[in-house]
Order: structure tokens, then C-alpha cells, then sequence
């Protein structure tokens, strides 16, 4: 038993006519969606391009800060620094507002950093302490830093992973600066 499809003329003009209308509202729809998300890409990237550069020189002079605190002697100069990463906190925390939603997720991180030179200030003249808070401390600085420059150079937000590696990072360093608070005295 066969069945042969036979179709006219007809039948095939409009089945070619269907197909290619098919096909030009597909075109259509991923040519408005590319287009929506390349304006969103940019959209984005203005937003961090604003601040992007403030960001960067706010985190790297409160993790250097920090180390220049740790590594200090002269009370003189001890407060020059802490001068210093005064003003590299207020700043940050100034533009953590500012980024706090093109920068989902990475707030509480940016808050933990600007704490990083206080905490050092406390941790000074304890060196088994010390060293620990700045390490952790240069490495949340360093995957903050990572993490925006790819969230500015893909026009979008942290994703998941970004944000629960960043946050994961900022827990160590808050767990290294609460075993200093509850050593043995």
C-alpha cells in the first residue's frame, strides 16, 4: 500500500509562500532580540563606564592601604595611611550607592572591603592575624576587581557563580577578622 503526495501548482506556491513567511518572522523576532539585547549590553556598560575607573582606583588603594598599614612603624606615618584609607573607604562607600544596581549582588562584598584597612589597623600587632586578614583581604580585592572589569567588558551584571564566588571570598575574610576578635586574650 503506497500513498503518493501529489500536490498541485497551487499547493506548492502557497507551501513555499508559508515556509517563507515562517522563516521571515523567525528572521524578524532574533533580529529584535538581538538587537534589544546589544542595546541593553550598552545601556550597561555606560552605567559602570561612569564609574569604572573610580572603582578600580578605590579598590586598589584600600587593599594597598592595608598593606602599607601592616607594614608601617612611626605612629606619624601609621596615621598618614590611615588618613589615606579614610578617604578611599568614603569613597567607596559613596560609590557602592551608586553601583549598587548595575553591581547586583556584589554590595555586601564592596562594604566588607572598604572595612579591610580598620581591620588591619586592628589586627597590626598581631602578625599570625595580620597576614591572614590581608590575604584574604588582596584576594576579595582582586576577584572584586576581576569581576567587574568582565561584568563592564560583557555589558551585563555579575552572574550566580561570579556573585557566590565574590560573596564566598567575603566570608573568609570576615571569618579571618572574627578569629581575631574571639582569640584567647
Amino acid at each position: 500500500m503506497t500513498t503518493e503526495w501529489a500536490l498541485t501548482k497551487e499547493e506548492m506556491t502557497l507551501l513555499a509562500a508559508v515556509i517563507a513567511a515562517v522563516v521571515s518572522l523567525m528572521t524578524l523576532l532574533l533580529n529584535i532580540l538581538t538587537a534589544r539585547s546589544a542595546e541593553l549590553r550598552k545601556v550597561h556598560r555606560d552605567v559602570l563606564t561612569t564609574h569604572i575607573h573610580d572603582l578600580g582606583d578605590c579598590l586598589h588603594q584600600t587593599v594597598a592601604t592595608s598593606n602599607i598599614l601592616l607594614k608601617n612603624k612611626t605612629d606619624e606615618s601609621i596615621a598618614n595611611w590611615r588618613d589615606k584609607a579614610a578617604a578611599a573607604k568614603s569613597k567607596l562607600k559613596a560609590l557602592r550607592i551608586k553601583l549598587r544596581y548595575p553591581l547586583w549582588g556584589l554590595d555586601s562584598a564592596f562594604k566588607t572591603i572598604s572595612l579591610l584597612p580598620d581591620w588591619i589597623d586592628h589586627v597590626r600587632l598581631y602578625p599570625e592575624h595580620s597576614a591572614i586578614v590581608l590575604d584574604k583581604g588582596n584576594a576579595l580585592g582582586q576577584l572584586l576587581d576581576r569581576t567587574v572589569r568582565r561584568c563592564y567588558m560583557r555589558g551585563r551584571s555579575p552572574n550566580w557563580l561570579e556573585i557566590q564566588l565574590v560573596n564566598w571570598r567575603r566570608r573568609q575574610l570576615e571569618k579571618a577578622y572574627e578569629s581575631f576578635k574571639n582569640r584567647p586574650k
